[in-house]
C-alpha cells in the first residue's frame, strides 16, 4: 500500500511541477508587456529599459550553478519556495517603483534570482521521482511553459488595459505565492527503495548494483573537460540570450509595425478578441505543446 501511494504522490511532484512552469515561466516572460507602459510612463529610453534583461541575465547564470548544488544538499523543495518567494517579492516590489534603479533591483535581480530554478528544478526532481513513463512525467511537467508562456502574457495585457501596469504587477506577485510556494511545499525527494514500475528504484542485487555505480556519469569536474559539454553549454548560451532579447521586444516591435493592442472590454473579453490574434495564439499554443509532447516522448 505505501509502494502504491508513493507511485500515486509521483503524479503530485507532476501537477506541482506543472503549476511551477506554468506561472513562473509565463510571468517571467510577460516583461515584455510591461515594457512599454514601464518606459513610457518615465520617460526612459527602451535601451536602459532593456538593461533589466541584462540584469536577470547576469542573475540567472551566476546562480543557476548554485540551484543544483543546493538542492542536492538541503532538498528540492526549499530552494523552489525561496525562488517563488523571491519571485513574488519582486513582483510586488516591481509595482512600488519610482526609480530606474528600483527596476533593476526589483524587476532585474530578484526576479532573475528566481529564473534558474523555475524550469531546471522542477524538471530534474520529475525524472527522478520516474524510472519508466519518465518521458510522458517530464512532458506533462514542461507543458506548463509552453501553456504558461502562450497565455498568461495575455492575461497580464487584460489586466494592465484594465487596471494599470502596478495593479497588474502587484496582483501577478501575489498568484505567485498563492500558487506557486504551496505547490513547492509539496514537492519531496523521491523514495529510495520502491520497486514498483513508474518510480525511481534501487538494484534489487550485487550485480545490479555494480552495473548501476558504472552507469551514474561523469563527475562535475570531468564533465567540463569534455568537449560535449562546452557544445551544450555554448548553444544554450546562444538560445537563452536570443530568445530573452526576442520575448522582450516582440510586443514593441508589434506595435511599432503598426498592430493595435488587444481591445479588452470589462464587460466581454472573447467579443473584443481579433481574429488574427486569436488564429495566432492558437497557433503558438498548439506548436509549443506539440513540441513539448514530442519530446517527451523521445525522452521516455
Amino acid at each position: 500500500m505505501s509502494e502504491r501511494r508513493g507511485v500515486q504522490y509521483g503524479w503530485v511532484i507532476v501537477t506541482s511541477a506543472f503549476l511551477i512552469t506554468f506561472i513562473t515561466c509565463g510571468v517571467n516572460f510577460s516583461y515584455g508587456v510591461f515594457f512599454l507602459p514601464i518606459v513610457n510612463e518615465f520617460g526612459w529610453s527602451r535601451g536602459l529599459g532593456s538593461v533589466v534583461m541584462l540584469v536577470a541575465g547576469l542573475a540567472y547564470a551566476i546562480t543557476l550553478p548554485l540551484t543544483g548544488i543546493l538542492a542536492d544538499r538541503y532538498g528540492y523543495k526549499w530552494v523552489l519556495a525561496v525562488s517563488a518567494g523571491c519571485l513574488s517579492l519582486g513582483l510586488i516590489l516591481s509595482s512600488w517603483i519610482t526609480e530606474l534603479w528600483q527596476l533593476y533591483i526589483f524587476t532585474g535581480l530578484l526576479v532573475g534570482l528566481s529564473i534558474s530554478a523555475s524550469f531546471a528544478i522542477p524538471v530534474a526532481l520529475v525524472s527522478l521521482w520516474f524510472n519508466k513513463k519518465q518521458g510522458l512525467a517530464v512532458g506533462i511537467a514542461t507543458l506548463g511553459i509552453s501553456l504558461g508562456t502562450a497565455t498568461i502574457p495575455v492575461l497580464i495585457s487584460y489586466l494592465i488595459s484594465t487596471t494599470g501596469w502596478r495593479p497588474a504587477l502587484l496582483m501577478a506577485g501575489i498568484a505567485v505565492a498563492v500558487i506557486c510556494i504551496p505547490a513547492t511545499l509539496m514537492m519531496r525527494n523521491p523514495p529510495r527503495t520502491s520497486e514498483v514500475e513508474g518510480m525511481l528504484f534501487e538494484p534489487e542485487n550485487a550485480a545490479d548494483k555494480q552495473a548501476s555505480d558504472l552507469e551514474t556519469g561523469l563527475s562535475v569536474s570531468e564533465a567540463f573537460r569534455t568537449r560535449q559539454f562546452w557544445m551544450i553549454f555554448v548553444a544554450f548560451l546562444l538560445f537563452l540570450s536570443s530568445l530573452g532579447l526576442v520575448m522582450l521586444h516582440l510586443v514593441p516591435y508589434a506595435e511599432d509595425s503598426g498592430m493595435a493592442p488587444i481591445p479588452f472590454s470589462r464587460s466581454s473579453v472573447s467579443s473584443a478578441w481579433p481574429a488574427g490574434w486569436s488564429r495566432a495564439s492558437f497557433r503558438i499554443a498548439l506548436a509549443s505543446s506539440l513540441s513539448c509532447f514530442s519530446a517527451s516522448f523521445c525522452w521516455g
